[in-house]
């Protein structure tokens, strides 16, 4: 066992990596960390007191990015991962906390029977442990723990005792979530409710009138009117405290040599295929295209013009081709192209082919994104010696505007980003942030303007509340259509003679279900209340709706089906306690983080 334990010991290794991610976030949330000079901003965050150094927090998101890499195969999206890893150690800490604030222990007999009887995913993956057909078995488990070899190998001791600590992590979360969940019940009304709202349904006519009705009608609003609104309603104008910035960006695209490189790959596999090489196997392996990789690179049949302008190159030599022949290497936007006719036929007169392809997509390698960096790292410090303005225009960099923005808002130009909004926050006029790296590239700004808190001057919301006014009359017109159509109707006049007489149209809507979203309608409204509260050839006054207004006549109602009921019943309980579990857990964790006192200082480590 031993023996073949050690065959698996790059497997273990990983493993052990793993354990070792959990446990540094584990450790942190349960201890006080005092890591870095005093003073000095050398943790990233902090949670409750304790700090998230910078350095270790790189040493994990490293492991992350090795892992993701070597699951997914492809390059990881790195300001993906930076955002997911912040958020993990900041959960991870605040449960770890709170299993050490319920005083959440685990027993050495409790530890020592789950690590026997109950092995953690990580263990009932391992080759060593699973029979001829994949499967895993407790007994060779078994035999493994029960082996003298196993504690005297230093490789397999440390897995062991790293699997017993994550485990040991495991059963203490477990027994928390418990603690959170078991107050969560379905009772027999709930359950029942929940089947009515799926399940009973309805079928109505109505007549609707909207706004929309009299979108061309010039409505008249005079200033007066906009300057009483402005005065009767402050608090719909007033505004958080606003940043303006200038910045300059490098765009994350390849280099020449990064193109030459995929180029040069692109002709040797082309060279390799007609070699000899399948051409299936190697679009599975080898293609960028996913969805069609998986397919062996077939894109189906294809016509002539189907492609679109930016790959009349591509289609052009696909269309070229003879049945069976490979193409040299085309350039698309989406990258470099092999394609194989596979064949040809004629279809109502059209020519047609079925091709399939391999596709290698040019992207920026690590050593162009390092390049940029340096470019980045020394403007920077051009900036900070000379002005912001010089050192861009002595690179030839555009410096843009990124106007007034809120904090937890959209930065015009960049994107929505909380690093860069602490930057801007936090900092006084004139400072430069370090740079900040999304998907479309990386960022430097510096920030130009404080704006206060206040209220929006008339001036700047004048236009919007005119729309909202002239809107509001709209709306009126509306209401005033249906007022007349429900008069009507007191008359005994039918729903269709009703709607003719205000220009209107009678449609159907159903059958539905309380649940259910309905066009031009909405979901879980007025509308769908009030059908369900009106009998068969009833109808309904003026029902109002943030659409607008509507007039229903019930024509038929299907109740639940009891049998039915009491045969879904306890799977039904069973789904509905899942999402009641997962809504009071995820409601619970909000208010863990909303309480607790989280220092983020990664707009000082925008990397």
């Amino acid at each position: 066992m031993i023996d073949k334990m050690r065959k698996n010991m790059k497997l273990i290794f990983w493993i052990v990596v793993i354990c070792f991610v959990g446990m540094i976030v584990f450790e942190w949330g349960m201890h006080r960390t005092g890591i870095g000079k005093r003073g000095s901003p050398s943790f990233l965050g902090k949670v409750n007191g304790v700090e998230i150094p910078h350095r270790q927090f790189q040493e994990f998101l490293r492991q992350v990015y090795q892992q993701e890499k070597q699951r997914s195969g492809t390059e990881p999206d790195r300001v993906r991962l930076r955002e997911q890893a912040w958020n993990d150690i900041v959960q991870q800490i605040l449960l770890s906390q709170a299993v050490e604030q319920e005083q959440i222990a685990v027993s050495n007999s409790e530890l020592a029977a789950h690590m026997r009887n109950n092995p953690p995913q990580l263990v009932r993956q391992q080759k060593a442990f699973q029979d001829s057909s994949g499967n895993f078995n407790l007994a060779l488990y078994h035999q493994f723990l029960d082996d003298p070899a196993t504690y005297n190998n230093s490789n397999t001791k440390q897995f062991l005792l790293f699997l017993e600590q994550d485990l040991s992590r495991s059963i203490q979360l477990q027994k928390l979530y418990n603690r959170i969940l078991g107050t969560v019940k379905v009772t027999d009304p709930e359950l029942r409710e929940y089947y009515t709202d799926q399940n009973e349904k309805a079928k109505v006519r109505y007549i609707f009138a909207g706004p929309e009705l009299f979108r061309d009608n010039e409505m008249k609003v005079d200033q007066q009117e906009i300057e009483t609104y402005y005065d009767q309603h402050q608090e719909e104008f007033a505004e958080e405290e606003k940043r303006r910035c200038q910045f300059v960006g490098w765009e994350k695209k390849p280099s020449a040599a990064d193109e030459e490189a995929i180029r040069i790959e692109a002709e040797a596999v082309a060279a390799e295929l007609r070699e000899g090489a399948n051409f299936s196997r190697t679009a599975q392996e080898r293609s960028d295209d996913r969805p069609t990789a998986s397919k062996g690179g077939d894109l189906g049949w294809l016509g002539q013009g189907e492609t679109g302008e930016p790959f009349k190159k591509f289609e052009k030599a696909a269309f070229a081709l003879k049945t069976g022949q490979i193409s040299d290497p085309i350039r698309t936007p989406s990258g470099w192209h092999i394609i194989k006719l596979v064949a040809r036929k004629k279809e109502a007169g059209e020519k047609k082919i079925r091709a399939s392809h391999i596709l290698f997509k040019v992207e920026p390698t690590q050593e162009t994104i390092e390049s940029l960096i340096k470019e980045t790292e020394g403007f920077i410090s051009a900036a900070q010696e000379e002005e912001f303005e010089t050192a861009a225009k002595a690179r030839g960099l555009e410096i843009k505007e990124t106007g007034f923005f809120s904090k937890d808002g959209y930065i015009p130009g960049i994107g929505r980003t909380r690093s860069l909004s602490d930057f801007a926050f936090k900092s006084q006029p004139g400072a430069i942030s370090p740079f900040y790296e999304n998907r479309a590239g990386f960022w430097i700004l510096q920030l130009q303007e404080k704006k206060k808190a206040g209220i929006r001057p008339l001036e700047e919301v004048t236009t919007d509340i005119r729309r909202k006014l002239e809107e509001e009359q709209r709306r009126e017109m509306a209401n005033e259509k249906l007022e007349k159509a429900a008069s009507e109707l007191k008359k005994a006049v039918s729903l269709e003679e009703v709607a003719k007489s205000v220009s209107l149209e009678v449609k159907t809507a159903g059958p539905f279900s309380r649940s259910e979203y309905l066009p031009d309608i909405g979901t879980k409204n007025q509308f769908v209340s009030t059908s369900f509260r009106l009998q068969p050839g009833e109808t309904s006054g003026i029902v109002s709706t943030e659409r607008g207004y509507y007039i229903i006549n019930v024509l038929e109602k299907q109740h639940i089906d009891e049998r039915d009921f009491e045969a879904q019943k306890q799977d039904l309980r069973k789904k509905l306690l899942s999402q009641r579990q997962y809504e009071a857990y995820t409601t619970w964790l909000a208010n863990l983080k909303q309480k607790a006192q989280i220092v983020d200082n990664r707009h000082l480590f925008l990397r």
